[in-house]
């Protein structure tokens, strides 16, 4: 919900991102996508990464190149990041074993936040088509790679996406 709003804290979304998973690992990965988001805009209120998105435009397309990599290799590291699919013995009563969607949302739409801007406030219109438009496929993604990747190859890729865009972030 956070960063369908635009409003708190990206550290505060890492923390729900490592509850919504229940992995040290995918926590680790949202402090990680916290420090980059920091050292890209100056601070870890989603409400100053959508105004900086407003002003400067999509951080996936916008600015140098290294920090705009650094946006896409955060957002693939919360996607990667997302609770894969149930093994079958832990189906639920009526069968189930697909991915569960709250964990989906929540990563597709932090993900889009980290590329395309959190809010849609008062932008224009194709601006809010974009950010829609990346949530949409954003979740998407998030739900193809969550039931398609192993969690330890998907763990070791978040990680090492989040250790880039924090360091590209912080170093560039």
């Amino acid at each position: 919900m956070m960063a369908a709003t635009g409003s708190g804290d990206v550290f505060a979304a890492a923390v729900l991102l490592g509850l919504a998973a229940a992995d040290v690992a995918a926590g680790a990965v949202g402090v990680l996508v916290g420090i980059a988001v920091v050292g890209r805009w100056g601070s870890s209120s989603l409400a100053a990464l959508s105004g900086g998105q407003a002003v400067v435009g999509a951080a996936g397309w916008s600015g140098p190149a290294a920090m705009v990599a650094s946006s896409w290799a955060a957002a693939f590291a919360v996607v990667l990041a997302c609770p894969r699919r149930r093994p079958a013995s832990t189906a639920t009563t009526d069968g189930h074993t697909g991915v569960p969607l709250a964990p989906v949302l929540a990563c597709g739409l932090l993900a889009a936040a980290l590329v395309a801007g959190p809010a849609v406030g008062a932008d224009p219109a194709h601006v809010v088509a974009l950010r829609v438009g990346a949530s949409v496929v954003a979740v998407v993604v998030a739900a193809v790679v969550a039931g398609a990747c192993s969690r330890r190859t998907a763990r070791v890729a978040a990680l090492i996406a989040a250790v880039v865009a924090a360091a590209v972030a912080v170093l560039a």
